[in-house]
């Protein structure tokens, strides 16, 4: 990639697919903390996409 923005993500490089993981899944665990009990939590405050036709 070029450009300004091309650069960001050379620093994929230096995390592993198990830290991506743990990362990812630790965001997760900790917004939708204790006070949510359930296993599957339905985000209804977004809106459907949209196709660009």
């Amino acid at each position: 990639m070029s450009g300004p923005i091309g650069g960001a993500f050379n620093y994929s490089v230096f995390i592993s697919d198990e830290q991506r993981r743990r990362m990812l899944k630790g965001l997760f665990d900790n917004y939708y903390g204790p006070e949510y009990g359930a296993e599957v939590v339905f985000d209804t405050k977004r809106g459907a996409p949209r196709c660009a036709i």
